[in-house]
């Protein structure tokens, strides 16, 4: 009797097609399998699929033991730290066995239950694959938008949810982003829609809540092929915000949020030859932005209100080249900066008078923090993210007043796992140019030795 042959991989069709781009041409024999409802691509696909679990076979009940130890160490009942927006607090927990979240509420102006606004579990049901997008909720708290991507193309319909009712309205936006930005009437939102064919994001909406999608009226359109898009808010919640991005340079458009039907207007040119990148934010009567004009790791810069060309920014944190400023939160008792230095991520707090300037000072010195969910410019602690080689990815709230930092959650790892029993330390290695290399070393304090003589998993990263 002779052994059954070897399995081999299904070949696919070859189909001559030819790129042309910027002067060059590409052969790509293989440019018909992007069709993704032809059924010789799909057939095809199944066919690779079967292949696949043919060859790994051998090693199925290795595989199904991994799968089972890996999930073992996850906690199937999990919650979010609850956050404030608008007087109203927020989290998303997961029940058992399920795979989306329920997305939760209750109100903090007077005692109450709290509520399941977005059943995403119930949301998914219906398909055989389900993505949640962006969800936001109106700013007289009434009214949900989310979007939700059933197709895996990262192109969401968005739905509306009236809260008080918990009607569903009868509705949605297609081919979106996935995000829904409320203006202050709270009947007006913007959102963002991708080119069909490369998905970049290009174009900006303006839609009425219960008008018909088709009559939504563009407010932008990001022309240059090297931008995308995108619309937000400021943290004061009183401007809507059109970023345009590219790898080299940006470019913000400002609206007055109380103004939904208004033309939106230039923040600062876009300077490509300039390789300039900038973000804004909004607090009291001012502009801050991130930029790094004159400043290759970024500064914070002033602006009026109602003068936002570059010649009238002041300078309010000024560049320092071995600290890379990647991220800023602006609240009513601080400036919060997110930092990085040797790979070390912080979080600094500086009073807006400059006479206050400090670290967060973080249980171990090998750590990533940066901030997280901030959106009450009168709060008064700023919370953030942190995980170490050793510790959980965890969150932290900052008392201002009391410089004190409190756990509010650290991620549970099942299994056994003690984060105590492990060290964690930085090293550097001095390269043969004379680079210095930030080593992180971690391992277990009772069984390892810190000498050669010790095991050592070495990972390493480097690119551009």
């Amino acid at each position: 009797m002779h052994p059954s042959p070897a399995p081999t991989p299904p070949p696919a069709r070859k189909i001559a097609h030819v790129h042309v781009a910027h002067g060059d041409h590409r052969e790509d024999p293989y440019f018909w399998l992007r069709e993704r409802e032809n059924h010789e691509v799909i057939d095809w696909l199944n066919a690779e699929n079967a292949y696949t679990e043919s060859e790994l076979q051998p090693v199925e009940e290795l595989r199904n033991e991994l799968f089972e130890e890996m999930t073992r160490r996850i906690k199937q009942e999990d919650s979010s730290v609850p956050f404030v927006d608008n007087g109203v607090e927020y989290r998303s927990y997961f029940l058992h066995g399920s795979e989306f979240p329920n997305i939760a509420r209750r109100s903090l102006v007077s005692p109450a239950e709290e509520h399941v606004i977005l059943d995403v579990s119930q949301r998914a049901q219906p398909h055989a694959f389900y993505q949640l997008g962006s969800w936001s909720v109106s700013p007289d708290n009434h009214l949900l938008a989310w979007g939700e991507d059933t197709l895996s193309r990262r192109r969401y319909n968005l739905h509306f949810k009236d809260l008080r009712t918990g009607d569903v309205l009868g509705y949605h936006i297609e081919d979106t982003t996935g995000s829904a930005v409320w203006a202050s009437d709270n009947r007006t939102i913007f959102y963002t829609r991708r080119d069909p064919e490369t998905l970049r994001a290009h174009k900006v909406f303006r839609h009425i809540l219960g008008s018909d999608p088709a009559e939504d009226v563009e407010v932008y359109s990001e022309d240059d092929e090297t931008y995308y898009t995108s619309v937000g808010k400021t943290t004061s919640r009183q401007f809507i915000v059109i970023a345009s991005e590219s790898t080299l340079a940006s470019e913000r458009r400002i609206l007055k949020a109380d103004d939904p039907s208004g033309n939106f207007q230039l923040f600062e040119p876009r300077d490509y030859a300039g390789k300039h990148e900038y973000d804004i934010d909004h607090i009291g009567d001012a502009w801050y932005i991130r930029t790094n004009w004159e400043a290759e790791n970024f500064r914070v810069m002033h602006a009026p209100l109602h003068d936002t060309r570059r010649s009238s920014w002041t300078e309010v944190i000024g560049h320092r080249p071995e600290v890379l400023l990647e991220d800023m939160v602006l609240l009513d008792k601080a400036l919060v900066l997110h930092e990085r230095k040797s790979g070390i991520t912080d979080v600094r707090v500086r009073s807006w008078d400059g006479t206050d300037d400090y670290l967060i000072e973080f249980p171990e010195n090998v750590h990533l923090a940066w901030p997280s969910i901030n959106r009450e410019q009168g709060a008064g602690f700023v919370r953030v993210g942190y995980q170490s080689m050793k510790t959980p990815p965890s969150i932290f709230d900052w008392d201002l007043n009391n410089r004190q930092l409190q756990l509010m959650k650290e991620q549970e790892v099942l299994g056994g796992f003690d984060k105590d029993h492990y060290s964690s330390a930085r090293v550097y290695a001095s390269a043969a140019d004379g680079a210095s290399i930030p080593i992180s070393l971690v391992w277990r304090t009772d069984r390892a030795k810190k000498d050669a003589s010790a095991p050592l998993l070495l990972y390493g990263y480097g690119a551009y």
